[in-house]
């Protein structure tokens, strides 16, 4: 990508530089004794600061730059400047030397000799405005360089941190699972083994889809009514369990393992009692670019909610969230000693998740 980035100011700067020389010309109607002299001394002081401009741009600026040391840049644009100055200096009098050894061909024109502090003075302003816009134009060439790796590190590391949360996500789940298992096995044995095997499926989904990016919204919803219906067989009749799914296009890409926290943390801490059976609802709603999903169930009491929970599956989630949709999402979480709600609203138009 460097590389990329250095040919494309090059070709600016070269481009740059062979309209400036266009332009002298033109505007230069010199027609007198003289005309060699202008014409030999305008090629060798074109090529003095076409080499020296270049040099600062590519040698002396690219690494100060990438320090933002505005004090260093200015030092290195006046010295370039001041050696510009005395360039020329030297240059004029070499040719002035040759004439009066005769080693030259043509005359030069005495009025045109400078000294040193004069010529000095008379060139600083223009060789200090061109080295200004070269060094600008090279400054911007660097900066927008920066800004491509300064985002792609950033990608890079966000990358990271989403993979090291979802590894999380995975032992909490199956750590449920062998929890239910477990539980169930004490009790009837015919069940645990029917939901041995469901789980068998829900985990190897989980297991094949932890690892990519993105999956059909239809595979997602299919993985959670799977695990809906094996959490309804674990509890038969001592639940209330509603879903709604309105999907019209199956094949959206979301992230995979997206909204199973909320419904595991649904099912975990949903009051339960003798007198009273408690409930679940929730919905998925997909309306063109968005997914509305909401869940939602009954407790009795903020107490159990559970510090396992709170410390280990929904900060994971909303930090997931943060990652995955920086601005495209709206979790809201609603609690009272009767209830537990979840809504949360996401952006999933392409090229954002």
């Amino acid at each position: 990508m460097r590389n990329l980035k250095i040919n494309s100011f090059n070709s600016v700067f070269f481009i740059l530089w062979v309209i400036l020389a266009s332009l002298i010309t033109y505007i230069d109607d010199t027609e007198t004794m003289y005309t060699e002299q202008k014409r030999l001394s305008g090629i060798l002081l074109l090529i003095i600061f076409i080499s020296s401009t270049y040099f600062l741009c590519n040698y002396l600026l690219p690494r100060i730059i990438a320090q933002s040391n505005l004090g260093k840049i200015i030092v290195r644009v006046l010295g370039v400047t001041l050696l510009q100055g005395f360039s020329m200096w030297l240059f004029q009098e070499i040719l002035y030397y040759m004439e009066s050894y005769n080693m030259l061909s043509f005359s030069l024109d005495p009025a045109e000799k400078e000294p040193f502090g004069l010529l000095i003075a008379n060139a600083m302003p223009v060789s200090l405005m061109l080295n200004l816009g070269f060094a600008g134009l090279k400054f911007y060439f660097e900066h927008t360089l920066l800004k491509e790796q300064h985002m792609a590190l950033q990608q890079v590391h966000l990358e990271n941190k989403l993979s090291s949360l979802q590894a999380q996500i995975n032992p909490h789940f199956m750590f449920n699972v062998l929890n239910h298992i477990h539980i169930l096995i004490q009790k009837d044995t015919t069940l645990a083994s029917t939901v041995l095997l469901q789980y068998a499926d829900i985990l190897r989904y989980q297991l094949e889809k932890i690892e990519s990016e993105s999956i059909p919204l239809q595979e997602e919803v299919n993985f959670m009514k799977n695990y809906i219906e094996v959490e309804k067989l674990r509890w038969q009749n001592t639940l209330q369990v509603k879903t709604d799914w309105q999907i019209h296009n199956g094949q959206q890409q979301v992230p995979p393992l997206l909204f199973i926290i909320f419904i595991e943390n649904a099912f975990k801490h949903v009051s339960r009692s003798k007198e009273q059976a408690g409930y679940i609802h929730i919905q998925l709603l997909q309306q063109e670019e968005s997914l509305i999903f909401h869940i939602e169930n009954s407790t009795n009491s903020l107490a159990s909610m559970g510090k396992a929970s709170a410390n280990l599956g929904l900060p994971l989630i909303q930090k997931r969230l943060a990652l995955l949709f920086p601005t495209t999402h709206k979790l809201h979480i609603e609690k009272n000693k009767h209830r537990f709600s979840v809504t949360l609203n996401i952006d999933i138009t392409p090229n954002k998740s």
